[in-house]
C-alpha cells in the first residue's frame, strides 16, 4: 500500500517529472525507517515535506541530487530560512526532524545512478554488513574525535550488532537494563510502543564491549550519554550520527536499522531457531527474515551434510 500510494504521488501543484521522481525514490528508499506497520500518514507527510526541499532546491537552481539535497548545508539553509518565513515553529520543528530522520536513513543505503544501476526492488532490504566490515566500524568508532560522540557510536554499535535495538530502545537503554553474569550479558529491552520487555542476550562478539561501556555506571545512567539527564528527540539523534558520519568518514555508512538487520542475518548464520529470532528481535511475521535469507553466508557441504542429519 505504502509503494501505491508513493507511485501514485503527483504533488499539488503538480511536480514536473524529474522532481516528482526524485521524491518518490528518496520516500521509498527511506520506507525501512517508517514506524511498522507504516501508515499512510507517514507516507503522505514524508512525500509532502520533500516535495517542499525539491521545490526549494528548485528555485535555487540547486543541483536535485541526494548528496546535494540531504547536504547538513541544504538542509540548514531549508530549515532555519526558508521554512522560518514559511511555518510556525512546531511545523519548522516537525519538518526539520524528518528530514533529519530520512537523511540519516539514506546514509545506509548506496546512491544510485540511474545510468548503471536497476531500479531497487520494494523487497530488497539494506545491505547487511560483513563481519569484516563489523569490525572495521567498530576501529572506526573507537577512534572519533568526541568522546561524547566516540561513546554514542560505539553504543550503537554494541546494542545494534549485539542485541538488534532500534532506534527508540537504544535511546531509552540504562545501566540497569543489562545484567552481566557467566553465562553471557542479557538486556533487558522495552517496546517503546506498547512497554512490552523482551530479554535478549548479547552476541559473543559484542558482549565484551558492551560490558566496558557499562563499566562504573550508575543504574540510572543512559548508554549512550551517562551524563544526560534527559533523553534526546529521535530527530537530534539521527542528526549527530549523521554529522559525525560526515565530519569523519566511517568505512560502511551506518544506521540503526542495518545495524538490526545485520544482527538478524548474524542469528541466521549462527543457526539460531527461527522463533527465537523472531521473539528477540520483537516481530510477529517472518517476512523481513525470509527476506534477508538472500544474505545469508551458505554452509559448506560437510556442514550442510551434519545439519541435516541431526
Amino acid at each position: 500500500m505504502a509503494h501505491e500510494k508513493i507511485t501514485r504521488f503527483k504533488g499539488q501543484p503538480a511536480l514536473p517529472e524529474a522532481e516528482r521522481t526524485f521524491v518518490q525514490e528518496v520516500v521509498r528508499d527511506a520506507l525501512f525507517i517508517a514506524p511498522q506497520p507504516i501508515e499512510k500518514g507517514w507516507v503522505g507527510s514524508s512525500l509532502s515535506i520533500v516535495t517542499r526541499l525539491v521545490r526549494f532546491l528548485s528555485e535555487e537552481n540547486a543541483p536535485l541530487t541526494r548528496e546535494h539535497a540531504f547536504s547538513q548545508r541544504s538542509l540548514n539553509r531549508f530549515n532555519h530560512v526558508h521554512m522560518a518565513n514559511h511555518a510556525d515553529d512546531g511545523t519548522q520543528r516537525y519538518y526539520e526532524s524528518r528530514l533529519n530522520l530520512i537523511a540519516a536513513a539514506l546514509k545506509g543505503v548506496t546512491y544510485r545512478d540511474k545510468k548503471n544501476q536497476p531500479a531497487r526492488s520494494k523487497d530488497v532490504p539494506v545491505t547487511p554488513l560483513t563481519p569484516a566490515q563489523e569490525a572495521a566500524l567498530y576501529v572506526w568508532a573507537t577512534g572519533v574525535r568526541s568522546p561524547k560522540r566516540r561513546r554514542r557510536m560505539t553504543a550503537m554499535l554494541a546494542t545494534g550488532l549485539g542485541v538488534g535495538m532500534q532506534t527508540g530502545e537504544f535511546m531509552e537503554a540504562r545501566r540497569r537494563d543489562v545484567e552481566i553474569t557467566d553465562s553471557g550479558v542479557h538486556v533487558r529491552i522495552t517496546n517503546i510502543h506498547n512497554g512490552a520487555e523482551r530479554t535478549v542476550t548479547c552476541r559473543r562478539v559484542w558482549e565484551d564491549v558492551l560490558r566496558d561501556l557499562c563499566k562504573d555506571l550508575a543504574p540510572e545512567a543512559l548508554l549512550m550519554e551517562p551524563s544526560r539527564t534527559t533523553l534526546m528527540s529521535e530527530g537530534s539523534h539521527n542528526s549527530m550520527v549523521s554529522r559525525t558520519q560526515n565530519e569523519t568518514e566511517p568505512p560502511e555508512w551506518i544506521n540503526q536499522r542495518r545495524l538490526r538487520l545485520t544482527w538478524q542475518v548474524r542469528l541466521l548464520e549462527a543457526g539460531v531457531p527461527i522463533p527465537t529470532i523472531m521473539k528477540a528481535a520483537d516481530v510477529v511475521t517472518t517476512d523481513a527474515l525470509t527476506r534477508l535469507m538472500l544474505y545469508v553466508t551458505p554452509q559448506t557441504e560437510a556442514d550442510a551434510s551434519a545439519s541435516l542429519r541431526g
